[in-house]
């Protein structure tokens, strides 16, 4: 769910808007395989979490960029640029988030990430056989994915490749893939119910 520059807390989703000739490439790659990202009118590119939010206003990010998977400290919320912030966690615990980052912070970048995420597009979307190729360098999309994942509560399942485009229409949505799914199927099966105790009282 998305939420105002007043309302965040740690735990977090952080969405920047793209930009530049790289992003606008991969953005029409991802769009080839996924109408609804195509037809997005403000469309993001590099992701994070919000740690923690100091008392002099400053704000600590976990962000995954060039130089590697690291801490990033901005002066307060206007200093971080074009971007949006969404609720996903619950009641996230700052001991686990906190936990995530030790564990974390110095990785390396994956440069090759996106790449990995294509193959597994493709592979996902015409032989309908999604995988995620998983390392120990993240790129950002999977730092964010991988982190609510620690928290108890995925954006997308494990074995598909990790897309933006998922990740954004699970953060919209505000509840998990499993949700979803369970719902899907309740929906399934709730009309053949009703049109089973309709035939029951006549």
């Amino acid at each position: 769910m998305e939420i105002s520059r007043s309302d965040i807390r740690p735990g977090d989703a952080i969405l920047w808007k793209g930009g530049g000739f790289v992003t606008g490439f991969f953005s029409f790659l991802l769009g080839l395989f996924f109408p609804d990202w195509r037809k997005r009118k403000w469309k993001p590119w590099h992701t994070g979490f919000i740690v923690r939010m100091l008392e002099d206003g400053e704000i600590v990010t976990f962000q995954a960029v060039g130089n590697g998977v690291h801490a990033i400290t901005y002066d307060n919320v206007e200093a971080m640029g074009e971007c949006k912030f969404y609720h996903w966690l619950d009641n996230p615990d700052p001991v686990k988030i906190d936990k995530y980052v030790l564990q974390n912070e110095g990785r390396p970048y994956d440069f090759l990430g996106y790449l990995w995420t294509i193959c597994g597009s493709i592979s996902m979307v015409w032989f309908n056989h999604p995988y995620r190729l998983s390392s120990w360098m993240f790129f950002c999309w999977e730092n964010l994915s991988n982190f609510m994942c620690f928290m108890g509560k995925e954006l997308q399942p494990s074995y598909e490749p990790c897309l933006l485009s998922k990740i954004m229409n699970a953060l919209e949505a505000g509840n998990s893939f499993r949700s979803r799914r369970l719902m899907k199927s309740m929906e399934k099966i709730m009309p053949q119910e009703h049109s089973e105790s309709r035939s029951n009282t006549v």
